[in-house]
């Protein structure tokens, strides 16, 4: 991140007093989604709102199938875990207390973009930088993403962080992270989160991570949440197909030269020069020179 910004050619203005009193009075958390709120903030913490039993299996899923190899972080991704449409988080889209969750967004009439986990533990621990997550998706800006908490997640363990508000300085241009240009008066939302809880984020929301200090698992199962008549929407949840404009396809299938495809690029050229240097080390040296 940059080391100082010139703040004499930057503006920045945001109701800040507004935004301080949400965030001291927990305003952006309750036990129902709040939409009017959402809508300004770009974020909703939505407590005890998943079953015990739910989170606990779904829990038990992961840590198996992450034991077994079924599943893995990705290599380009500090985070990520992806799975397959036939293993069970792919279920959460059908369950009800997920869909009461969903369905107050963009008047019920929603459709699915991509799932995946998000976790860190004792294996991986680096915080994720400043960033908003409009740019690495495929459609409009209105997009939620619905963070479910597996297991606790909150400061000390790597949990998310959320500019509330943030949303409303539009998209970034940009997929990098974010420098530290916000003033000091602009207040940080970092919720701690039982299991069961639920954070819903607008795309446009910036956010980031920090550490996890303690090592123990910060797991959340992330559900993308588009409008039905979205182009980028890759599955409909109970609407019928009314669609004039498709674009259904990856980002990586979509562009020629992404950042993530860079990205990419960049821990094969590594893998491959570490590989190199560990043969050159292990050849049998010639012993005339």
């Amino acid at each position: 991140m940059k080391d100082a910004v010139a703040r004499d050619a930057i503006k920045i203005k945001a109701p800040f007093a507004e935004l301080q009193e949400a965030v001291r009075n927990d305003r952006l958390i309750g036990k129902d989604v709040d939409l009017t709120s959402l809508q300004r903030y770009g974020v909703r913490v939505v407590k005890q709102h998943f079953s015990k039993a739910l989170i606990a299996e779904m829990a038990q899923h992961f840590h198996t199938l992450l034991a077994s190899g079924d599943i893995k972080r990705s290599a380009a991704h500090r985070t990520e875990v992806r799975f397959r449409d036939d293993q069970p988080f792919a279920k959460i889209i059908e369950n009800q207390e997920f869909l009461s969750l969903a369905r107050p967004l963009f008047d019920g009439e929603i459709a699915l973009d991509f799932m995946r986990i998000v976790k860190k533990d004792t294996v991986d621990r680096d915080p994720v930088f400043l960033h908003q997550d409009a740019g690495y998706q495929v459609g409009r800006y209105d997009a939620y993403s619905i963070f479910i908490a597996l297991t606790n997640c909150g400061p000390d363990n790597g949990g998310l962080a959320f500019y509330p508000g943030s949303l409303n300085y539009g998209h970034l241009g940009d997929v990098g992270g974010i420098a530290p240009i916000l003033p000091p008066e602009y207040p940080l939302l970092h919720p701690a989160l039982e299991a069961g809880d639920a954070v819903i984020m607008h795309a446009g929301t910036w956010h980031f991570s920090t550490p996890n200090r303690t090592g123990d698992d910060r797991v959340y199962l992330e559900v993308n949440i588009r409008s039905a008549d979205d182009p980028g929407a890759k599955q409909l949840l109970g609407c019928e197909e009314k669609r004039e404009w498709i674009l259904n396809i990856s980002v990586s299938d979509l562009f020629e030269s992404s950042r993530e495809q860079r990205m990419k690029a960049l821990y094969q050229e590594i893998a491959r020069l570490k590989q190199e240097l560990a043969e050159i080390k292990d050849a049998p040296q010639d012993a005339t020179h």
